[in-house]
């Protein structure tokens, strides 16, 4: 995470080196980035970089079970997941008891 695209960049750049020194590689089609914030304060045509190839720009993410949007997290995308467990467990539940 950073606070400007520009430090996003760099950011990019030290774990690019850092993968070169060490003799690792970075996989495109596995990496995306989200932007979050007012959409002003970011131009939309906005490339970041790896290894010179551009990532993809994604308008959602899930994150460790929790979902992000361009606002930060989702909470009625999340509270949607989350109801949907919780009935899928409630209806295993009823299903398996006799009371």
């Amino acid at each position: 995470m950073a606070p400007t695209v520009s430090k996003s960049q760099s950011l990019l750049n030290l774990a690019s080196c850092w993968a070169t020194d060490h003799e690792m590689s970075f996989k495109i089609s596995k990496c995306e980035y989200l932007y979050t914030g007012t959409k002003s304060t970011v131009p939309c045509n906005t490339q970041l970089l790896l290894n010179n190839q551009a990532i993809p720009k994604v308008t959602g993410h899930k994150y460790l079970g929790v979902l992000f949007g361009e606002k930060g997290i989702d909470y009625l995308e999340q509270g949607k997941l989350l109801l949907n467990r919780v009935n899928k467990l409630r209806g295993g539940i009823s299903g398996h008891s006799d009371t």
